[in-house]
């Protein structure tokens, strides 16, 4: 059984597993392999299964994007452990061909239906019997349904579970039992941490689980957001053949840009010996530039704070709104003249979804500006027990914001 007792050793196990992994990544063209095809406009796996790479156009305005769509949603699940006076968290150290630094940690369990049912034909994925079967040993503590990337997925969500274990259970391969005093010490750290531990880092009420508090009611300024989150919206984003694109071809490598959108998807092989299956092919949504997430903070009494969230349009999301940061740009968007005045009190750099995305890079800032700091109509600050309700919600914040409630 493997326990991290230090930082330290988080760092040594991370750099084992990458090394054990004998990882290498490569590109090549769609001809140079047979897991992935071109059929009805669409590029998808010969199983019909993982994702598949097609457009979104909107029917009203025109506008189009290169999207992934992956009708089975994804699973994650953290083991929990808590003895008298410790709480362990079971994560793993995960190798992701387009990760920056390659191995980062992720949740006892990350996976899509495709996976841990094997359409690969690879290794089982441990611990699943914990989440979705009966054990004597596990008690479901805690489930929500949440959105994922809603400008790069077309209607993705993301099931997240957690399970209180009654003892450590022992380690598989790349698993590592550490104390959620420990893994917070890592939190502001970069590329160490991948996007869904984060998120279910910042979702779960810790607080209540260790202390059993319980969160204040919701404030007349969260019952105001709700309303205004509520109106209706419609979904005017289609699905269409990467072929009825105009800023996107085709061609044996992929699917190339051709209107400046720096956003394109390649193919590539990899080789990893300590994952589901010891190589394979794949197209990675590739990302120029970096991105930046911003959360503002402002100070209402001695350590007391409220932060800025944002309702914005997603065209990905259903219903097209998602709560999110205050300010959440692309790396692909414009940015040159965005600047906040205020004190960068935390900041840590994340390469987002390493299964999907190439070096998907963003900027996480948590900024404290003046308390009258000139928000927008779109903008609700709202106190800590407001966050807290919000993050008990399912399907309503955007992956970005999730991440971020890990930092503060």
């Amino acid at each position: 059984m493997r326990i991290a007792e230090s930082i330290q050793e988080l760092d040594s196990f991370l750099e084992e597993t990458k090394f054990q992994s004998q990882f290498s990544l490569r590109g090549i063209t769609i001809n140079d392999q047979e897991e992935w095809c071109i059929k009805n406009g669409i590029l998808r796996h010969q199983s019909g299964g993982f994702f598949q790479v097609c457009g979104s156009r909107d029917l009203l305005t025109h506008e189009e994007h290169l999207v992934l769509y992956q009708p089975q949603g994804a699973f994650n699940g953290l083991l929990i452990h808590k003895s008298v006076e410790t709480i362990y968290v079971l994560i793993q150290a995960r190798v992701e061909p387009g990760n920056s630094n390659i191995c980062q940690f992720g949740p006892t369990i990350q996976s899509t239906p495709a996976n841990y049912l094997r359409l690969h034909k690879g290794k089982k994925t441990p611990y699943l019997e914990m989440f979705m079967g009966y054990d004597m040993r596990a008690n479901p503590i805690h489930l929500s349904h949440q959105l994922d990337i809603g400008k790069r997925y077309y209607q993705k969500s993301k099931t997240l579970s957690y399970v209180l274990s009654d003892e450590l259970l022992e380690t598989a391969e790349n698993m590592i039992w550490v104390s959620l005093e420990i893994l917070s010490e890592t939190l502001e750290r970069d590329n160490f941490l991948n996007t869904d531990l984060r998120s279910m880092l910042g979702i779960f009420d810790w607080d209540g689980f260790t202390f059993n508090c319980p969160v204040n009611g919701a404030s007349s300024s969260l019952i105001k957001l709700k309303s205004v989150y509520r109106k209706s919206s419609s979904t005017n984003a289609r699905l269409v053949p990467l072929t009825d694109l105009t800023k996107w071809v085709v061609t044996e490598k992929g699917v190339e840009d051709v209107g400046d959108t720096g956003l394109s998807v390649k193919i590539y092989h990899t080789i990893c010996g300590n994952r589901e299956v010891g190589h394979w092919s794949q197209p990675l949504y590739c990302c120029e530039g970096e991105g930046l997430v911003v959360l503002l903070i402002r100070e209402k009494g001695f350590e007391n704070f409220e932060f800025l969230l944002s309702i914005n349009t997603e065209f990905g999301v259903s219903g097209e709104k998602v709560l999110s940061t205050s300010f959440n740009i692309y790396p692909e968007e414009e940015r040159t003249s965005w600047k906040v005045e205020g004190k960068v009190v935390k900041e840590i750099v994340q390469s987002e979804e390493g299964g999907r995305f190439l070096k998907n890079i963003n900027r996480y800032q948590v900024i404290l500006v003046d308390s009258d700091f000139e928000i927008s109509e779109n903008q609700f600050w709202v106190s800590e027990d407001d966050f807290k309700l919000l993050l008990n919600s399912s399907n309503t914040m955007s992956i970005q914001l999730r991440c971020m409630a890990s930092l503060v």
